[in-house]
C-alpha cells in the first residue's frame, strides 16, 4: 500500500535565504502556539521572482490547506507585507515596524497577523500581549482590489530597464559630446544587479573639421541602497568595447572622410536616485569613462587634435523596475 502524505495545514512562504532569519523563525513558532495544536506549519524557500501560480503548485505539492507569503518590502525589515492565500482567494495585510522592535517581536506580531488571516483555522491561545499594530491593513472583502491596484508592491523587483541623456568631455583633449543611453538590469539582490548597457554621443573635433562619434557597449555590475525613504545611492563599474569615428569634410575632399577604431574600455559611476512612485526614479550619475589607448587626429599630415583615453561623464535619466 502506498504511503499517505502527510496533510501541512499550514506553509509558510519566504524568500530564498529567509528561513533561518530570527524574525521567521519566531513568526512559525508563533503561528504554531496560536493555531490548534494539530496544525503543522512548514517553513519553506521560494526564489525572487516566483509568481502566486507557483506558490499555489508548491502549496498542492506540499498537500497544504493553505499558506502564507511574509515580503520584506524594505532592507531594514521595518516594512513587511503578509499574503495569505486560502482556498481561491489571497488576502494582504501591510505591516509596520519600528526600527527598535527586535526580530523576535517582530517575528510574534506576524505569527498572530497570519493566525487571524485563517477564517478557517479557530485560534486557540491567546494573542500576544502587546504586538505591534500594523500600519495600514487590507480588509479581506477587498483584498483582490488591493493586490490588483498595487502588484508592484506585492514582492521585491527582479530588474529595471533605464534610459537616460549623457553628457561627455574629454580630459586633457577633444571627445566631448552629448547623446541618449538605454540600459538593462537584472537582479542579484536587494542591492546588487547584473547590468548590460549602451549609448552613444555625438560630438565635434574643430582643428580637424570633424564630428566625432563615440559608442560604448559594456556590462557589468550595480550596487544600490535606499539612504532615505525616496533617496536611493549608489554605482556601476562596467567593462565593455568604445567605437571612436571621425568624419572630415572640406572643399578640397570630393567626399566626406571617415576613419574609426574600436578600443576596450571600462566605466566607473557613482548614482543618486530620486523614487517618483514605488517603481519609477530619477536617476542622476557622475563618473569617469577610460579607454584603452588614445586617439591622434590628424589633417594633411599634421596632427592637430587628441582624443584621450579619459573622459568625464555625467547622466540624467528614469529607471523603471519591473
Amino acid at each position: 500500500m502506498a504511503p499517505v502524505a502527510q496533510e501541512i495545514a499550514l506553509l509558510l512562504i519566504v524568500y530564498a535565504g529567509e528561513a533561518n532569519d530570527p524574525a521567521i523563525v519566531s513568526t512559525a513558532a508563533t503561528a504554531r502556539d496560536m493555531l490548534p495544536t494539530s496544525t503543522l506549519v512548514v517553513v519553506r524557500e521560494i526564489p525572487r521572482g516566483a509568481t502566486d501560480d507557483d506558490i499555489v503548485s508548491m502549496e498542492a505539492a506540499a498537500f497544504a490547506t493553505s499558506s502564507a507569503e511574509i515580503v520584506w518590502r524594505d532592507d531594514s525589515h521595518t516594512s513587511v507585507r503578509v499574503r495569505v492565500h486560502v482556498g481561491q482567494r489571497w488576502l494582504e495585510r501591510d505591516i509596520g515596524f519600528s526600527p527598535k522592535d527586535a526580530p523576535s517581536e517582530r517575528g510574534r506580531t506576524l505569527g498572530f497577523a497570519v493566525a487571524s488571516m485563517l477564517p478557517e483555522l479557530k485560534i486557540s491561545r491567546a494573542a500576544p500581549s502587546s504586538p505591534a499594530p500594523p500600519t495600514e491593513a487590507v480588509p479581506r472583502e477587498s483584498a483582490t482590489e488591493a493586490r490588483t491596484a498595487a502588484p508592484d508592491a506585492s514582492r521585491p523587483f527582479i530588474g529595471a530597464f533605464d534610459a537616460a541623456a549623457v553628457a561627455a568631455f574629454g580630459i586633457a583633449g577633444y571627445g566631448g559630446g552629448v547623446g541618449p543611453a538605454l540600459g538593462v538590469e537584472w537582479n542579484l539582490s536587494s542591492v546588487l544587479a547584473l547590468r548590460a548597457s549602451v549609448d552613444v554621443g555625438f560630438g565635434s573635433v574643430s582643428p580637424a573639421q570633424a564630428s566625432l562619434l563615440i559608442g560604448d557597449g559594456s556590462v557589468g555590475i550595480a550596487a544600490r541602497r535606499r539612504v532615505f525613504r525616496s533617496v536611493e545611492v549608489g554605482g556601476r563599474l562596467t567593462i565593455g568595447a568604445s567605437w571612436v569615428s571621425l568624419s572630415h569634410f572640406s572643399g578640397d575632399d570630393p567626399e566626406a572622410v571617415r576613419q574609426s577604431r574600436w578600443l576596450l574600455s571600462g566605466r566607473a559611476l557613482g548614482e543618486v536616485g530620486i523614487f517618483v512612485s514605488n517603481a519609477t526614479s530619477i536617476e542622476f550619475a557622475l563618473g569617469c569613462h577610460a579607454m584603452a589607448g588614445r586617439t591622434d587626429v590628424y589633417l594633411h599630415g599634421d596632427r592637430v587634435a587628441v582624443i584621450p583615453n579619459a573622459r568625464g561623464v555625467g547622466e540624467i535619466g528614469v529607471r523603471a523596475r519591473f
